[in-house]
């Protein structure tokens, strides 16, 4: 049989996630709401703990997990903002597929923002 239970690393994953969620976005929800966008102080959170950068090759400054990691890191950031995890993955959908298109020389251009941007 396939087992589907999380890696060890996948599971601290997870932790780190959940308690950002449960911490920092879930009691600041409605600012966020109010206000149309997170914080820069949440920005800036999301970004060093590379959120928007989940699936982005390290050589891109990105962390380099797959899709499923990646899913199941967007799950826990959605028990306290479900619009701001959907949203951090967003840049990171279209920074994948510069990944996938984007010639060497305009990797840095075009590529390497995404990874320090959520």
């Amino acid at each position: 049989m396939i087992d589907f239970s999380p890696t060890e690393d996948q599971a601290q994953l997870q932790i780190v996630a959940r308690e950002f969620a449960t911490g920092v976005l879930f009691p600041g929800q409605r600012a966020h709401e109010a206000r149309g966008a997170l914080s820069p102080e949440v920005l800036a959170r999301v970004s060093e703990l590379g959120f928007a950068s989940l699936d982005l090759p390290a050589s891109a400054g990105g962390l380099g997990f797959d899709w499923c990691t990646r899913v199941l890191i967007e799950e826990e950031l959605a028990v306290g903002d479900p619009a701001a995890a959907f949203g951090f993955g967003g840049a990171g959908a279209f920074a994948r597929a510069l990944v996938e298109l984007v010639t060497d020389s305009r990797f840095d251009t075009w590529l390497r923002p995404f990874a320090s941007h959520p």
